[in-house]
């Protein structure tokens, strides 16, 4: 008997280790819950995808949209090839007297790049800046009279210097000349009375043919002309004389692209810093009536004050609807040194406030990139960069990028009553309502219970009704949150 139940319990305890071999292995609670948490986060961080974009200013277009400051002296401290026919296109600068396009007006066309000329008593005398031309405008003088204008600063070495030259109405040719001086003191004419050296190229109304002709000048006296006149071929005409050691050339142009040679002489005893200058010239009765533009000096070294020493450039006004925050800001250069550099790096918003400021001097190197805090300027906000230099040149500009991204979009209205909001509280219920779910199916099939499948599916349904009911709960209770 004893054996019997001995064998009738070995098949029993056989049984249930068949029926254990057949289930499948428990589902533990670390193997799920991970998987969720994973795709929960993958949710939420798409939730937060931002979009980013980059303000680019680089060409001069850009350059001109914004404001060159300061004027002073009726000259800009930050200068484009719009303004200074020297400076290369697609970039900006410390202003300078590498060139002139007439863009800054002045009544009396005497300004920070140009002293006034003048010598004799002229009746009716004008002579300004307007509409891009410096115009002189005279007529009638007691004698001979000049009316003209002379560099601020000089240039010396091997030297390319043009101008354009326009003639207006004029009533009488006989007594007029047009001179272009290059000369290393500041007269008018090359006169014994002063140790003048240079070139003197000059037109004369008074012959027939407007004939262009070049005289050297050493030691304060007139030489000999070189070559011979040249009758000038057009209204507008561009003049330009260079220098290359001690080789003197005179050119004109048409139109300021194609040269052509009009005389050369090579001379050991002319040398200096030089001045240029145009001057109109008039005697008794005579009027004279010229327009002049593009001064370019293509090649010469400026004297210590040739640049201006402060300068800003303050971009147009960036509309961005988003808006954008602005995380970071490229600025590429060239130039810079200990003496020439650029000073701070400004963001300001639409009222000129300052959102971000970086006072870094920039004395070396050829980019700088500015973190900025993630500074959210609002609509038309500007970028402002500051140069400083000691007169002898100037750092050039050549690209600002302000980096941009949109923040994260965030719900509107109440959080609780949000779809985010709404999507937010129904994972976190499901995840917590799956977790115990397993957590009870694990512990059932790993304990002593003897719990058939279709009652632990009716305890975990159980579990998460409940745990989700308690979950909305919580969010219709929360449901302003946010508000």
């Amino acid at each position: 008997m004893t054996n019997e139940k001995d064998a009738q319990g070995r098949i029993r305890n056989s049984t249930k280790a068949i029926g254990r071999m057949g289930r499948p292995p428990p589902l533990r609670l670390e193997r799920i819950p991970i998987f969720i948490v994973i795709a929960a986060l993958v949710f939420l961080s798409g939730a937060g995808v931002v979009r980013a974009a980059v303000f680019t200013f680089t060409s001069t277009a850009d350059w001109d949209a914004g404001s060159k400051a300061p004027t002073a002296d009726e000259n800009l401290g930050i200068e484009t090839i719009t303004d200074n026919p020297g400076i290369a296109s697609g970039v900006f600068e410390l202003g300078s007297l590498k060139g002139d396009a007439f863009n800054t007006p002045s009544i009396d066309a005497d300004t920070a790049k140009w002293d006034v000329l003048t010598q004799g008593t002229i009746i009716v005398n004008q002579d300004e800046i307007a509409a891009g031309v410096r115009s002189i405008d005279i007529s009638g003088s007691l004698g001979q009279a000049f009316r003209g204008a002379r560099t601020e600063t000089t240039f010396s070495g091997d030297f390319d210097v043009r101008i354009k030259v326009d003639e207006g109405a004029n009533s009488d040719g006989a007594n007029r000349w047009l001179y272009l001086n290059v000369f290393n003191a500041a007269v008018i004419e090359c006169t014994d009375t002063v140790t003048v050296d240079g070139l003197l190229y000059f037109i004369s109304y008074a012959t027939i043919g407007k004939p262009l002709a070049l005289y050297e000048c050493v030691d304060g006296g007139y030489g000999a002309q070189v070559g011979s006149n040249t009758n000038v071929p057009s209204d507008p005409v561009w003049l330009r004389l260079m220098r290359v050691t001690n080789t003197f050339t005179a050119y004109y142009s048409t139109d300021g692209i194609v040269w052509t040679l009009d005389e050369t002489t090579t001379n050991a005893n002319i040398g200096g810093n030089f001045y240029f200058q145009v001057a109109c010239s008039i005697n008794g009765v005579s009027t004279c009536d010229l327009d002049f533009d593009d001064y370019h000096l293509a090649t010469g070294t400026l004297s210590s004050t040739g640049y201006r020493t402060i300068g800003n450039w303050t971009s147009a006004s960036q509309t961005d609807p988003a808006p954008e925050r602005i995380t970071s800001a490229i600025v590429n250069y060239s130039g810079a040194s200990v003496t020439n550099y650029i000073t701070s790096f400004t963001i300001l918003d639409a009222l000129g406030a300052t959102l971000f400021f970086d006072g870094t001097d920039l004395t070396g190197g050829t980019t700088q990139t500015y973190t900025v805090p993630n500074v959210t300027p609002g609509l038309n906000w500007k970028v402002r960069l500051n140069l400083t230099g000691d007169g002898t040149g100037t750092p050039t500009i050549t690209n600002i990028d302000a980096l941009t991204e949109a923040p994260p979009v965030l719900p509107t209205g109440c959080f609780g009553e949000s779809t985010f909001g709404s999507i937010l509280f129904a994972i976190f219920g499901i995840i917590a309502g799956v977790s115990i779910f397993v957590a009870i199916y694990a512990g059932l099939r790993e304990g002593q219970f003897e719990v058939e499948n279709y009652m632990i599916i009716i305890i975990g349904t159980v579990v998460i009704v409940a745990i989700v009911g308690a979950f909305l709960i919580a969010f219709s209770q929360g449901a302003t949150l946010g508000c």
